[in-house]
């Protein structure tokens, strides 16, 4: 429901609020009478397996199971009784509730998907909460069909800050990747309603398996009306021949390429549109895709200073 809307004409920025989304979505699932049925997949000897076509949204604001690619994830129906009671069942566990929600790497430590790119802000306690959460339901699963038989995993399974730490450090090898996967599509922009090729201006919807970090502002609207902003900026810069440059500076501003080595430097009269060219900008990208320097960083004397870490 959530990709199918993102791309809809009804789509609005309210959207990205998880209590307005989740409202709506949960109104949607209530509200609907008729429903689809696909044709029957053998599945073989998985007799066992269930496929869950629809996310579950647990307390934490994360939803799973579902795959890196968007679509159903196999597991056994009761892969919370069946995995082992220590550490590496628990994580094992964590990992199908929650697959394509977490991820962890040397660099970056945490990270957490947040439904349109991976923020560390936030994302380690969220893994404890999903772990905790966890515990929780395979005790409450164990209690639900046989307390006697499960009597060992329900003693077991009870949350507390050990049981958190041994799951969290199992889970760690278990979604661990490389820093340099992301951020390595120089020709994407990563916008709040999906991922823009910049080649083609098609936009596609977010999914784990994505690998951006940021993400703007704003949506993209592929069907926006650039006749106020084209007319402005023609009036600002005195004709559409350096408009049409300002359009190139900033498209491959936009992308990751950086074979031109060049920095652009805005120069005119005071009042002349300077400042709301910029300032448009940095509305739409947002920190850190877009970022206000002091002007002093360029003219600044580097006299001793071997790392200039402000211009880095």
């Amino acid at each position: 429901i959530d990709r199918v809307f993102r791309r809809s004409n009804l789509y609005r920025t309210k959207w990205l609020r998880d209590d307005y989304r989740a409202r709506t979505i949960d109104k949607a699932i209530t509200g609907c009478v008729n429903t689809y049925t696909g044709a029957q997949t053998n599945l073989g000897g998985a007799q066992d397996l269930v496929t869950l076509t629809q996310p579950q949204t647990h307390t934490n604001g994360h939803t799973a199971p579902q795959s890196a690619a968007g679509g159903p994830v196999l597991f056994p129906v009761n892969y919370l009784l069946n995995e082992g009671i220590h550490d590496e069942g628990n994580a094992q566990c964590v990992h199908k509730r929650y697959a394509g929600s977490f991820l962890h790497s040397d660099s970056f430590g945490w990270m957490r998907f947040t439904g349109t790119h991976w923020a560390i802000s936030e994302a380690e306690s969220a893994v404890e909460r999903a772990i905790t959460e966890t515990l929780i339901a395979r005790m409450q699963e164990a209690i639900k069909v046989d307390p006697n038989k499960y009597s060992d995993l329900i003693r077991k399974t009870v949350p507390n800050s050990g049981k958190v730490k041994g799951g969290k450090a199992q889970l760690e090898s278990l979604v661990s990747v490389s820093e340099d996967q992301f951020d390595i599509q120089p020709d994407f922009l990563n916008c709040s309603n999906g991922l823009v090729d910049l080649r083609t201006g098609s936009i596609s919807p977010h999914s784990p398996a994505q690998r951006f970090m940021h993400c703007t502002a704003v949506p993209y609207n592929q069907n926006a009306n650039q006749t106020p902003w084209v007319s402005w900026l023609n009036d600002a810069v005195g004709g559409i021949e350096a408009a049409f440059w300002l359009k190139l500076a900033v498209g491959y501003s936009l992308t990751g390429h950086t074979s031109e080595e060049i920095l652009f430097y805005l120069y005119g009269p005071p009042r002349s549109g300077k400042g709301t060219f910029t300032e448009t900008l940095l509305a739409l990208l947002s920190s850190p895709l877009a970022k206000e320097i002091n002007f002093a960083t360029f003219t600044a004397q580097r006299t001793g200073d071997s790392q200039n870490f402000d211009l880095a």
